[in-house]
């Protein structure tokens, strides 16, 4: 069902949000398996507390809520090694507020897709070009956890080396530009 959020919610005016994003998949035997769900949980925890995404969701019910949509949607996940369920949570400041301040509100959803393999038949290289002047991280800043606003800013960059022949941008530190992000 489609989210209604009012013009002023925090996550629409200050982008306190954060995401996830996890897969489903179904076994030979026809069991499903989730992809490390106890390690997107801690990620989340932590980018709640750095983003003041209070109260804590607690590790239980984001479990309790995957396994919940995986059992609701199961009969999408594709057989093994035709794809997977992927599964995006996303927690995130729904009060309106006009206000510069954390959101006393927040919302968590997933919401679910099947998908078909990630890489097509064999496995094959990519060309990758290096950008300076461009970061994705920065001490300090909010690159360890999955902000969703750390994702829209690469997407001028990604395209022009796209546009020069590449598959994708390899990011340099923001200091030296010399080391890999």
């Amino acid at each position: 069902q489609p989210l209604h959020l009012h013009p002023a919610s925090t996550v629409l005016n200050y982008g306190q949000a954060l995401f996830e994003g996890l897969k489903a998949f179904r076994r030979t035997d026809g069991s499903i398996v989730v992809f490390r769900p106890t390690e997107n949980a801690k990620r989340l925890s932590n980018g709640a507390k750095r983003l003041l995404l209070h109260p804590e969701l607690p590790k239980d019910i984001f479990l309790q809520a995957i396994d919940h949509v995986v059992r609701a949607n199961a009969k999408f996940i594709p057989p093994p090694g035709k794809g997977a369920l992927y599964l995006r949570p996303l927690l995130f400041g729904s009060e309106k507020s006009l206000g510069v301040k954390p959101s006393k509100e927040v919302t968590f959803c997933i919401y679910a897709s099947p998908v078909g393999n990630y890489f097509k038949g064999t496995l094959k290289c990519i060309k990758l070009q290096a950008v300076r002047g461009y970061s994705r991280a920065s001490r300090g800043g909010s690159g360890n956890i999955k902000a969703s606003g750390n994702y829209a800013p690469p997407f001028l960059v990604q395209k022009q080396v796209r546009e020069r022949g590449f598959d994708e941008a390899l990011f340099l530190d923001c200091i030296r530009g010399k080391y890999i992000e």
